[in-house]
């Protein structure tokens, strides 16, 4: 009896501290720390790095129906890499727009997200004119939780692939793969 009591008592307590349901429409802002992996190849080589780094988020989610999330988002990602072993090749930064898509489970929200994404490269070494920004495409899937009224944390897995290298690198494709664990503020 007493064992049922404790286990009620502790539910009881449990419950009260938990977030109700959310309702993800609004305004949101955040930032992410990032762990990924910038790869250049082509049809004979590939070259890669890995870095750690992070950044920032904000958009606007709406209903279409009770459990359908639509949202946009834009992100800045400070990340920098260096790949390639002649010359540096650096992605000094990427930034996007996005649309999401969500569904609704009450205080999680399961969502993908496609892009348009541009990064920044410089190629160390070489003659000037050689730093391009490029532009790409991304794709996401992640999850996120509010953890309080207006605050939620998320993770997600995002794929980038941007067009060919500049003309010095002909034939090479850059891309990046990235796991994000983000918090957000829900105005």
């Amino acid at each position: 009896m007493k064992l049922k009591l404790i286990l009620a008592s502790a539910i009881l307590t449990l419950s009260s501290t938990m977030v109700s349901a959310q309702n993800w429409a609004g305004f949101y802002a955040g930032g992410f720390a990032t762990s990924s992996e910038h790869t250049m190849s082509n049809s004979l080589t590939v070259f890669s790095d890995g870095a750690i780094g992070g950044g920032v988020f904000g958009g606007y989610n709406y209903y279409v129906s009770p459990n359908i999330v639509l949202g946009g988002e834009v992100y800045y990602d400070a990340t920098r890499y260096t790949t390639f072993p002649f010359f540096s090749t650096d992605l000094e930064g990427q930034y996007g727009i996005r649309g999401r898509v969500g569904w609704d489970m009450g205080n999680t929200l399961l969502y993908g997200a496609l892009g348009a994404d541009f990064g920044m490269f410089d190629v160390v070494g070489s003659p000037p004119g050689f730093a391009s920004t490029l532009s790409g495409y991304s794709a996401a899937i992640g999850l996120e939780h509010m953890i309080a009224t207006n605050l939620s944390v998320r993770a997600e897995y995002s794929y980038t692939q941007y067009n060919e290298y500049l003309p010095f690198f002909s034939g090479y494709t850059p891309s990046v793969r990235a796991i994000r664990l983000g918090v957000a503020y829900h105005f």
